[in-house]
């Protein structure tokens, strides 16, 4: 029987409250940090959902540790020593699907492996590499029916949760509650631990000049009732707040962003063109500013979803009329289009952008 099933049938059966089995398991982050031994296999949520508590104490275990701990993670929102210095190589090693600012400047010092692969595919090729037997969740408050919700990050954080053998909850008094698939019943953790931080605020460059042009341009390529996904970006950003004036667009995406909360709020998207997911703005991460933050709190039209639905290119095509905008590094004079490296040096990731296109 499973771990987490067993644990919650058993304070059932004793008549348990959700708040007794809450406290029953409530912490600090040193009894977290206590739970990984030597050699286990580490994952955590990422984007809006990053357990920043715990990373930012994460390398203090590293003198215990002798095999090392490895971890599955895509993209940093902070500098942790653990995932930074790497006088650490060796006692963590991170896998990870999207070089980072960190990942970018501890090339070659082996604290970090590359893993190459289409973001639908992120959550079924890691398990069947090396599975986590760990995973860290930052989650929102319990609700009445005893749920924490993992609010801004599906990507690859269900497969890890159902199949960890060790399971942490980082409760965030900030953290929206987000429809779809990300209420996660709180019997389920080993330990919880209490936190009230700031949601890391995803700040795009400045629109200038440059970037109104060029999302005047592709605005005028998108048409009413096409189906959006918008990418990472200061451009991506403009052409979403560029949409404004259009009538009756759908959202099937990865990120959900600060421009797509505007164009929801404003009526531009209502979502009842789609083919799928009619009159629901579908995404599986979250990731802006403190506006989107608020917006998609318990908003009754937005689902989130893990990537191996939002990103599988044959759900994507059951939307009539997608319309895809991602950034990219490099374009050559043929149009051939660079997202992930410059010259021999990865710089990003495979990401979505591919399943997309």
């Amino acid at each position: 029987m499973n771990k987490w099933y067993h644990n919650y049938m058993e304070g059932a059966y004793r008549g348990q409250s959700h708040e007794a089995l809450y406290h029953a398991r409530l912490g600090t982050i040193q009894d977290a940090l206590d739970l990984i031994v030597d050699g286990d296999v580490l994952a955590w949520s990422t984007h809006g959902s990053e357990p920043k508590a715990f990373l930012s104490q994460l390398h203090t275990i590293a003198p215990r540790l002798e095999q090392g701990v490895r971890c599955w993670n895509t993209i940093s929102r902070y500098e942790y020593p653990a995932a930074s210095d790497p006088a650490l190589a060796g006692k963590f090693c991170i896998n990870t699907f999207f070089f980072d600012k960190w990942s970018v400047g501890s090339r070659g010092s082996g604290l970090y492996a590359y893993f190459p692969v289409n973001q639908h595919n992120y959550g079924q090729e890691l398990q069947q590499c090396r599975k986590p037997n760990v995973f860290v969740g930052q989650v929102s408050r319990m609700d009445r029916h005893g749920y924490v919700h993992l609010s801004c990050d599906l990507i690859m954080t269900l497969e890890n949760l159902y199949r960890a053998d060790k399971i942490i909850f980082e409760v965030n008094e900030r953290a929206p509650v987000v429809g779809g698939e990300c209420a996660i019943p709180v019997s389920m953790a080993d330990v919880i631990y209490e936190v009230d931080e700031p949601i890391y605020e995803l700040s795009d460059p400045p629109i200038g000049e440059v970037e109104k042009t060029i999302a005047g341009l592709v605005a005028d390529m998108v048409q009413d009732g096409d189906c959006i996904q918008l990418g990472f970006g200061g451009i991506p950003n403009a052409i979403g707040l560029d949409l404004l004036d259009k009538r009756d667009l759908g959202i099937h995406t990865e990120q959900i962003g600060t421009s797509m909360a505007h164009l929801m709020a404003c009526g531009a998207v209502t979502n009842r063109r789609k083919t799928i997911d009619k009159g629901i703005t579908v995404g599986t991460f979250i990731s802006g500013d403190n506006y989107l933050y608020d917006f998609v709190d318990q908003h009754p039209r937005i689902s989130l979803k893990r990537s191996r639905y939002t990103n599988d290119p044959f759900v994507i095509a059951k939307n009539d009329n997608v319309v895809s905008v991602n950034a990219c590094l490099q374009v050559d004079l043929t149009g051939q289009v660079c997202s992930e490296s410059i010259g021999p040096k990865q710089h990003s990731g495979t990401g979505g952008a591919s399943d997309f296109a």
